[in-house]
């Protein structure tokens, strides 16, 4: 279309006049999709002079899309003014848009002047979608026309985007204490402040100076900033004002955040550069469009806002719309969103803490014209911080992640258990710091046998580091360990595991008749130690120095021949302790020292370990006829007995033993014998047999794992 135009206005130069192009490049927001690029001008001379020259005028944007959508009286927005000798006046053009990135505008007339004056037609209103631009580009515009002799056609620049992003933010989390946060008795800022009202706010600053665009009447939304609330636990209510006095203002709206001093926002009309005032929209959606600002404009007196308004929170998140009523174009400001927090108190460890952002809005995702959709609009995107504009990233009141960066080296050995340490994260600066903790291997070497625990905080936490061998052949592994505090620092820690030869090691002690890992044990109850390199001339098993009684080493396959069992018994003597440090001694090698727990009662059925009346062991083969006694054998008691021993069979509860307590002539083995009821009810041959006893809470039991009971009519 542009060739065309410039080869009608060859073949037309000697009647109508020559034009060269200019355009004016306007700051825009690199998220905007509705844009208004800077004028686009034709400076004309020449034709015949007195005739009327009847221009249409194309202009095409190059790395954006035009967005003009109509408006209530179906005008796209563009107006066009000529001057020259005559005077400066506004022309009746019309435009409309050809495609995605082509302006036409016709319908331009002005009489040609005499004496060789120059007119100059200027086009403005032109919208595009920067936001939708990669690498946010410098919209450039190809002008020709029909009617005039175009001599330039080198590319205009219209739009430049912002070098960040509209919106910065910094947050300061004060969270919501466990003992709890008061609602005042009346709903307004100064009675928060008075309360001790928990709080958070949100620093939002402008990326450059006029990024925050006063509110125009002819928009139908105007900019806003859309704030996002998340992570408030459950009966949390939180309250924000309804309007906001930025830095620029005579009295800007803090709680005392960043150092400032906490007020209530006031502000004085007539400042002259203006003054930074946002208002709360009501009713507006998830994306910050539609709904209904409490102003609509600035005060024309000096005014306070203390006036706060509750945001309901569903599944402990929210989003607040504020619309930007005032600001100062020449400088860049800045607000402080604060928002209050109630809650009663809970049975929290920790403070819970919640997250704050902000963006740029309405959001959308619209990069063409559509008149359905909210005018202004603008992509979504993540705010950087701040504290670099405002030059305060060192300041005492941010958050700072503090941790120990000593290298942390670990040795162990093959097939051996985990290695353990420990190092604390910790918030040297004020308010509230969350982190996350991560692991990372070196391209093509051995992962996963690193864990650190937890993997996320808040301001002081302890955290440990376990390094498990697993099946690691002998040499030095590394890894990094990642402390990632986002805007409040990042730390490293680099870890070595040097995993030598399979010496002497303990790998598990279980229940020898549940076998569970990880399972407690009971004092005076069989054990079963499984490890390496157990088999010597001498071989002793002590917990937390006291001997235990070895029963007998069995050789394991597997491991390459270096795995053994122990059979062996729990020393009575710890019985009252919750914990030992069990260790292996094979011809005067120590093994690791592996921690075990000790309770009470852990009750475990050996199986088989069952017999029937007759003495036989109870099987699928041999099965136990209902009306008979039986007699299980199991280990994990304490004796004498802590309790009334019940025994369940299948869906058959509480039956009590005939007998129940030491087995004789076995050390270590308690003794249940118990009459089978005639009328007991099983599927198949089999049903799941239980012993069970109370535990520390009267009001429970503690049984043993199922084991099978095979039985007959």
């Amino acid at each position: 279309m542009l060739a065309a135009a410039m080869a009608i206005g060859a073949f037309a130069q000697t009647t109508v006049p020559t034009c060269t192009t200019a355009g004016v490049a306007a700051n825009v927001h690199p998220e905007g999709l509705t844009e208004l690029l800077g004028a686009v001008s034709l400076y004309c001379t020449g034709g015949t002079a007195g005739a009327t020259a009847n221009v249409t005028a194309f202009v095409g944007l190059q790395n954006a899309t035009i967005t003009n959508s109509p408006n209530s009286n179906g005008s796209l927005g563009i107006s066009v003014s000529i001057s020259n000798g005559a005077g400066s006046y506004q022309a009746s053009a019309s435009a409309l848009v050809n495609g995605t990135q082509t302006m036409v505008v016709q319908g331009i007339l002005y009489t040609i002047p005499t004496g060789g004056i120059t007119t100059q037609i200027t086009i403005t209103g032109i919208r595009a979608a920067i936001g939708s631009t990669p690498n946010l580009q410098v919209v450039y515009a190809n002008v020709g026309g029909v009617g005039i002799n175009v001599s330039s056609v080198a590319p205009v620049p219209l739009g430049v985007p912002g070098a960040t992003g509209s919106v910065l933010t910094s947050y300061l989390s004060g969270g919501v204490p466990c003992n709890g946060s008061p609602l005042p008795s009346l709903i307004d800022f100064p009675d928060f402040l008075a309360a001790g009202t928990a709080s958070s706010s949100l620093r939002v600053t402008e990326g450059y100076s006029d990024a925050f665009t006063n509110l125009d009447q002819n928009l139908a939304n105007g900019t806003r900033i859309v704030v996002s609330l998340a992570g408030y636990p459950t009966g949390a209510r939180v309250f924000v004002p309804d309007t906001l006095v930025g830095s620029s203002g005579t009295g800007p709206t803090s709680t005392g955040a960043f150092g400032t001093f906490a007020q209530v926002g006031f502000y004085s009309p007539g400042s002259g550069t203006g003054q930074l005032l946002l208002t709360r929209v009501d009713q507006a959606d998830q994306y910050g469009a539609g709904g209904n600002p409490v102003l609509y404009a600035a005060p024309s007196a000096p005014s306070s806002f203390p006036n706060m308004t509750e945001v309901i929170l569903k599944n402990g998140a929210a989003t607040v719309t504020y619309q930007i009523i005032e600001s100062a174009p020449s400088i860049r400001e800045s607000v402080q969103i604060p928002v209050f927090v109630t809650a009663g108190p809970t049975a929290c460890t920790t403070v819970v803490q919640p997250t704050m952002s902000a963006k740029i809005g309405p959001i959308s995702t619209v990069a063409i014209a559509d008149s359905t959709q909210p005018f202004p609009r603008f992509v979504s995107a993540t705010a950087a911080s701040d504290c670099s504009v405002i030059g305060d990233c060192s300041a005492s009141y941010f958050p700072t992640l503090n941790v120990s960066t000593t290298a942390i080296t670990l040795n162990g050995s093959a097939y051996g258990s985990p290695q353990l340490q420990a190092f604390q994260v910790s918030n040297s600066g004020q308010g509230l710091i969350s982190y996350t903790i991560s692991v990372a291997y070196p391209a093509g070497a051995a992962t996963g046998w690193l864990t650190v625990t937890p993997a996320s905080g808040y301001n002081t936490t302890g955290v440990n580091v376990s390094a498990n061998p697993g099946t690691l052949q002998p040499g030095a592994y590394s890894a990094t360990i990642t402390v990632n505090a986002g805007q409040y620092g990042l730390q490293t820690i680099a870890v070595t595991f040097n995993v030598g030869s399979p010496g002497v090691t303990i790998q598990s002690i279980v229940n020898a008749a549940t076998f569970l890992q990880g399972g407690p044990l009971t004092a005076g109850s069989i054990a079963s130690l499984y490890g390496l390199n157990l088999n010597g001339k001498v071989v002793t098993v002590s917990f937390s120095g006291v001997p235990a009684t070895v029963f007998g080493i069995y050789q394991l396959s597997g491991n390459n021949g270096l795995q053994q069992q122990i059979n062996l018994l729990v020393p009575a003597s710890l019985a009252g302790q919750t914990s030992a440090n069990a260790v292996v001694n094979v011809d005067g090698v120590l093994s690791n020292t592996f921690p075990v727990s000790l309770v009470q009662n852990s009750p475990g059925v050996f199986n088989p370990g069952i017999l029937n009346q007759n003495y036989s062991v109870n099987t699928a083969a041999a099965p136990a006829k209902v009306g008979t006694i039986i007699s299980a054998y199991m280990t994990g008691l304490t004796i004498p007995l802590t309790g009334q021993v019940t025994i369940k069979i299948g869906s058959t509860d509480f039956l009590v033993p005939q007998y129940a307590g030491v087995a004789p002539t076995l050390t270590g083995v308690q003794q249940i014998n118990v009459l089978i009821p005639t009328a007991l009810p099983f599927t198949g041959n089999q049903a799941g047999f239980q012993v069970c006893i109370p535990s520390l809470d009267p009001t429970q039991r503690l049984c043993s794992p199922a084991v099978p009971l095979y039985l007959t009519q």
